[in-house]
């Protein structure tokens, strides 16, 4: 197998190693630059909040996306072409399987397999090139159906609150005051009665917290607490009681977690511990028993990491170590209760915002971090994983964003994948929005965010992307919605 392996090395046509990104134009433009003497002074004082952000209020997002598995499949004996397709873009993905097409005695060696794959030919067919993005013939809303709605604001100014939605309704979570002191609040929005309501306070005050919910109950985990310190109290809200009730506390105290649910299960991965380690910890909690039960261990220790569920598998990306991002993929399957990991994301960047649609999973924008030899830079890059085929696409600069931007807004209305905010290139935060349009393989401009704001808490509802709160000149309290026509 070796000498088949060298032999193939030597005379397949050449190819890029996995992973490796083609050479692109530098920016001239630093992190740190300002057009103004006020301007940059703003960024000076943010950019300080930031790298203190980047510490004690790492978010993280929940959503439902699939994945295949990395095994083979051979009904009637065949390797089927959605297989040669993940194994052209992953080579490392090969398995070797016992029958394909008949039998290992029907030209059945890797060295014969990957043959006809470099050439782009299975089963005596050619090899279809992958889909590039949608291909449903769902009607795509154009730019003029998208409008911004201002609506109430908050009742009070902070940054780094986490949504939920329970019931049709907005829950905002704790976050942090103009002073970057945790807070306690808690309230609802209702978007019938455009109307937020405060709520029995959370009895322990904490910001950058991980939030799902369990039918009526609303699960508080771990966060920053009082001395910016990460905490491992865990408190249940019950929406039918109107009150809080404590629950058994995490393995160790962890700001940073990651949480998905399932079947009345909650599972907290990685985190970050008070001696800035961050932790491979996985542990799941039973809610009918109130305990804690530890896991197999993720194989890459992180924080702020994206958690996406489908099914029986947990699909953890990215996330930071000390204060530097990560790009590793890995996923746990919660029957076998066992980890694999795959194709790592394409391009390490901190402050991205990952969404997944039916079919992808977009990774967008974010900050490349210096190094020793090499200058912060914000990015327009964007990395698209191909859910059907188990691989990550390659894009063309055509798909990038058209504005640099970090720490913004994202999420997926009817089709089409959203930006809006964040901080760029610019001296001030951005104000601009764009929409990826799948059938044009382009970003196309939306109208700006009436409140430019980076830093938001947003979340996806009724056709709808809410940007609440955030850090505008100072902490805001807006509350501003894109919107389809008819949502």
């Amino acid at each position: 197998m070796d000498r088949e392996r060298r032999e193939f090395a030597r005379t397949a046509p050449r190819r890029s190693p996995a992973g490796e990104n083609p050479p692109r134009p530098r920016c001239p433009t630093s992190f740190s630059r300002g057009g103004n003497s006020s301007a940059a002074g703003f960024t000076r004082i943010f950019l300080g909040f930031w790298v203190w952000v980047v510490f004690f209020f790492p978010s993280s997002l929940s959503s439902h996306a699939a994945i295949p598995g990395s095994g083979c499949s051979q009904p009637g004996g065949e390797w089927e072409e959605r297989d040669a397709r993940r194994v052209w873009e992953n080579p490392e993905l090969f398995q070797p399987c016992s029958t394909w097409r008949g039998g290992s005695g029907a030209a059945g060696s890797l060295r014969e397999l990957l043959r006809r794959l470099w050439s782009r030919r299975i089963d005596g067919e050619a090899l279809k090139a992958p889909t590039p993005f949608l291909t449903s013939t769902m009607d795509l809303p154009s730019t003029k159906d998208f409008q911004w709605k201002s609506l109430a604001p908050l009742p009070s100014r902070r940054v780094y609150s986490t949504l939920v939605e329970a019931g049709g309704q907005v829950f905002a979570v704790g976050g942090c005051d103009d002073n970057g002191v945790p807070v306690d609040s808690f309230e609802v929005y209702s978007p019938e009665a455009d109307r937020w309501v405060e709520l029995p306070a959370m009895p322990t005050a904490r910001a950058g917290v991980a939030v799902t919910v369990l039918g009526k109950r609303i699960m508080v985990v771990g966060g920053v607490g009082a001395g910016q310190l990460p905490l491992k109290v865990v408190e249940m809200y019950h929406t039918d009681e109107g009150r809080w009730r404590k629950r058994s506390s995490l393995r160790e105290a962890a700001m940073g977690i990651s949480v998905t649910a399932k079947d009345y299960r909650v599972y907290a991965a990685g985190g970050m511990g008070s001696d800035l380690r961050p932790h491979n910890f996985l542990q799941h909690y039973d809610v009918l028993k109130d305990i804690w039960v530890s896991l197999a261990a993720m194989p890459t220790p992180r924080y702020a990491a994206t958690s996406v569920l489908r099914g029986t598998k947990i699909y953890v990306l990215g996330g930071r170590q000390s204060k530097y991002a990560v790009n590793a993929f890995e996923v746990f399957d919660t029957e076998s209760r066992s980890w694999t990991k795959f194709p790592s994301i394409p391009n390490k960047r901190a402050f991205s915002s990952f969404v997944p649609t039916e079919e992808k999973l977009f990774s967008l924008g974010g900050l490349r971090q210096g190094r020793l030899y090499r200058q912060p830079k914000f990015m327009r890059t964007v990395d698209v994983f191909d859910l059907e085929q188990g691989g990550w696409m390659k894009m063309e600069r055509s798909c990038y964003l058209k504005k640099r931007r970090a720490d913004f807004v994202a999420g997926y209305l009817r089709g089409r994948v959203v930006v809006a905010g964040g901080l760029g290139n610019q001296p001030t935060v951005l104000e601009s929005a764009e929409a990826f349009h799948p059938e044009k393989n382009k970003w196309e401009s939306l109208p700006p965010m009436p409140t430019p704001r980076c830093a938001c808490s947003s979340i996806a509802l009724r056709d709808c992307l809410l940007a609440v709160g955030g850090v505008s000149q100072g902490l805001s309290t807006a509350v501003e919605a894109l919107c389809l026509s008819d949502s």
